[in-house]
């Protein structure tokens, strides 16, 4: 048995979550989804280069500086967060807010505050 990439796990949980609510996601979920599996290995592989490498590198001038890798890990897990908090697990049929329409009039009623 081969271990599934990082990517191939968060997708199957997510859709396993959404079978659980009887939900199909939709074309953009979808794309989504792959966006979330690749944003996810690409998380997995920059882990792999800093463990390898280290947290720090010396640049030409011997400047000791953050890995590059952490940066971009940073950014990555900041966009896997919000690709997946873009998913919508549940019914929506029950009447349920769209958290995603919550969010944006929330950010409209704090703005005019």
């Amino acid at each position: 048995m081969s271990k599934q990439a990082r990517g191939a796990r968060i997708v199957e949980s997510v859709r396993n979550e959404m079978k659980e609510f009887g939900v199909i996601p939709t074309s953009t979920e979808e794309e989504i989804l792959h966006l979330v599996e690749q944003t996810a290995d690409l998380i997995e592989s920059l882990q792999s280069q800093v463990d390898r490498e280290g947290h720090t590198i010396t640049s030409p001038t011997g400047t000791l500086k953050i890995h590059p890798a952490l940066v971009e890990m940073r950014s990555q897990r900041a966009a896997l967060a919000r690709l997946l908090s873009s998913i919508y697990i549940g019914d929506s049929t029950e009447g349920t807010k769209n958290p995603r329409k919550q969010r944006a009039a929330r950010r409209r009623w704090d703005k005019a505050s």
